[in-house]
């Protein structure tokens, strides 16, 4: 992922007059990194493209404002999801630089037809709370969605303990709703730390 450079990536959507580009954050840094030698040929290709995802791992801000100069057309995407159910939540860079800075990276408003819940989180960082939608409270994110997986393939503990709740997926993730309706993803479960002042995501 961290060898395409801007030519490869304009050449090929060049090649294909393509429109939408699905690269991780790794391929865009080394985009970004290469883009000098971008020839006008390879410049056009890449202002025809309207649509850009990039999801795997955090995007940076930065990152996305440098690759918003190479597809000045483009909206930039960054979907939040995984394996067991994609997307759960999307966000643009204009709504990410809305957002502001916060405790987590901002994934922004579940997709229509998922629902988001938390387990909250007790002083030992464990997620075993009642189901919640309120704001603030950080615990486990948990996902209810048509197209979440029907189940793990012989890893029965794996199964147990992701869908302990009915309907609902347990994603290891940890994180928080805002105000607006937005999820802030603050890191995984089992890297939260317990402290004396409470779980540390």
């Amino acid at each position: 992922a961290g060898t395409l450079t801007a030519g490869a990536l304009a050449d090929a959507a060049a090649a294909v007059d393509g429109r939408v580009v699905f690269a991780s954050p790794a391929a865009l840094r080394n985009v970004v990194a290469t883009a000098a030698a971008l020839t006008e040929r390879q410049r056009e290709a890449l202002r025809r493209v309207r649509v850009l995802m990039s999801a795997g791992a955090p995007v940076p801000v930065g990152l996305l404002r440098k690759v918003q100069e190479l597809v000045p057309s483009a909206v930039l995407h960054t979907p939040y999801g995984m394996t067991e159910v994609l997307p759960v939540a999307d966000i643009t860079l204009p709504e990410i630089e809305a957002a502001g800075p916060g405790n987590g990276v901002c994934v922004g408003k579940p997709v229509p037809g998922v629902e988001i819940a938390l387990a909250p989180l007790d002083p030992e960082g464990r997620a075993t709370g009642a189901l919640t939608t309120e704001v603030g409270v950080t615990g486990e994110i948990l996902v209810a969605a048509d197209h979440r997986k029907q189940r793990y393939d012989r890893l029965w503990a794996t199964e147990r303990d992701s869908s302990r709740d009915p309907g609902h997926h347990r994603t290891g993730d940890v994180g928080h709703l805002d105000a607006e309706g937005r999820l802030w993803v603050e890191g995984q479960l089992v890297h939260v730390l317990s402290t004396a002042q409470g779980p540390l995501t």
